[in-house]
């Protein structure tokens, strides 16, 4: 073989180790060195302060690699009326008292989680469409709506949560979803790591890990 030779195929070698190894780097950076959303799956449900009513929770923990940034978290419930799948709404529950659909949070870093809030005050279409019954529309307008009885409508009513962000290493967005809450799901308690348990003098866990 001439010395020609082997510097082409010498070449062509090193050639093809390095894209390989380049597309193996960028392939464990993008899809394992990552950000991860893992949630409760359950509904925490604590009494609230003095007018004897309860608050509604979920958490999200990120499980990652890296920190997530620019974060848009939203629930959205959907009500089958008939159990056939051709009659449904959809909804939303904000998780700030705006009322507005999304929530944002700057960064969840790693090992980080939060706490969100279900706001079940102002929801207009809870009152406005005539689609649900007139009891629930008159409990929406004087705002004692209880997430009992979203979760109750139709056939079949179910909630989902959804969170949005960018890893803060590669700019890459990805969402993450929760899996389909439903009745019984709601427990009294407070979180533990991404369980929910009866109160027994245990702290809760919130927003720990890195901001």
């Amino acid at each position: 073989m001439s010395k020609v030779a082997e510097l082409v195929i010498s070449n062509a070698i090193g050639l093809i180790l390095g894209l390989g190894t380049s597309f193996f780097s960028w392939w464990v950076i993008f899809h394992k060195v990552i950000p991860k959303i893992e949630f409760c799956p359950f509904i925490s449900k604590i009494p609230r302060g003095k007018d004897g009513g309860f608050s509604y929770r979920i958490k999200f923990k990120n499980t990652g690699k890296r920190a997530i940034i620019d974060l848009q978290c939203y629930a959205r419930v959907v009500i089958d009326w008939e159990g056939t799948k051709k009659n449904w709404t959809v909804a939303y529950i904000p998780f700030n008292s705006s009322g507005d659909r999304k929530t944002e949070l700057p960064k969840v870093g790693k090992g980080g989680s939060r706490i969100l809030y279900f706001y079940l005050k102002n929801i207009s279409t809870f009152y406005i469409n005539h689609k649900y019954p007139e009891e629930f529309r008159k409990k929406a307008a004087e705002n004692t709506l209880v997430l009992e009885d979203i979760l109750s409508l139709g056939d079949k009513s179910e909630v989902k949560i959804y969170v949005a962000g960018y890893d803060e290493f590669s700019g890459a967005r990805k969402v993450y979803e929760s899996k389909y809450f439903l009745l019984g799901d709601i427990k009294e308690g407070i979180f533990k790591e991404l369980d929910v348990v009866q109160v027994n003098g245990d702290k809760e866990e919130g927003s720990e890990g890195n901001a």
